[in-house]
């Protein structure tokens, strides 16, 4: 139940069917274990058809923490939409996409989480990230030069020099809706269907790359990011290199359970 008392309210969401109960239980524990004092997490499942059993395990384990724990149905959210969803890349997979339109009641920024990610921290100063009319904050997995594969494969323009993970966005519901940009990532994967390799990542890169606000890559760290402080890349030095140490430590960690996006 919500705490008038507490500062800070955030809407978090995840997506997942009944083969993802566990990481996404571990997911959603790291989550609220993390939350400082004055953080209040209402949190959002898009559910796959979750069955009964599994939801009430999800609910026990977060009934002890001062919180909102919400299930949203999205098993149908695909079916008046013709673009590419496969048993790898299910409705989980592409529940992101919508989430402007399936929390009309939410305003600003919205936080969207892979179910292979762990929370290291309290989230309260991502949540604050100034997104500057931008629709998404998102950290880069590649600051390749403009004319990289990714610009040529995903007709991307020049100006967009990076290639984001979507495992976590912090989503701006404002200029979504604004924008009609739900609409835009679904027009962009049915165009570029052919082209699509991660294709809710892909689409979203596509149609919102010129929309983006790069976070700090303590917001979505992940092994690979660790291999390249090993091999101490002075290239790596546009974000500071051991920076997620100096600053604070990791926000979250992703990729800690197999998942086609790890």
């Amino acid at each position: 139940m919500n705490n008038p008392m507490k500062k800070n309210e955030f809407a978090v969401v995840l997506a997942s069917d009944n083969r993802g109960i566990l990481p996404l239980s571990v997911t959603v524990f790291s989550l609220l274990n993390t939350a400082g004092p004055e953080t209040f997490y209402k949190i959002y499942v898009l559910s796959d058809g979750i069955d009964g059993e599994n939801r009430a395990s999800v609910e026990r384990l977060a009934a002890p923490f001062d919180c909102r724990l919400e299930f949203i149905d999205v098993s149908g959210i695909l079916e008046e939409h013709d673009f590419p969803h496969t048993e790898q890349w299910p409705v989980p997979a592409w529940g992101r996409v919508f989430i402007p339109e399936l929390l009309k009641e939410e305003q600003g920024n919205i936080l969207y989480l892979d179910i292979d990610v762990l929370v290291c921290r309290d989230l309260t100063e991502l949540f604050r990230t100034n997104m500057d009319g931008k629709a998404v904050g998102v950290v880069f997995e590649n600051f390749s030069r403009p004319g990289s594969h990714f610009n040529e494969r995903l007709e991307m323009p020049l100006t967009c020099t990076g290639y984001f993970n979507s495992g976590v966005l912090l989503m701006n519901v404002d200029v979504f809706r604004e924008r009609n940009l739900v609409r835009a990532v679904l027009d962009y994967a049915v165009t570029h269907r052919d082209r699509l390799t991660c294709p809710d990542q892909d689409a979203l890169n596509g149609a919102l790359c010129e929309l983006t606000v790069p976070l700090h890559p303590r917001w979505n760290w992940h092994d690979g990011l660790t291999r390249r402080i090993l091999k101490n890349d002075p290239r790596e030095q546009f974000w500071g290199g051991g920076g997620a140490r100096k600053e604070g430590g990791g926000g979250v960690v992703t990729g800690v359970f197999p998942c086609p996006r790890g």
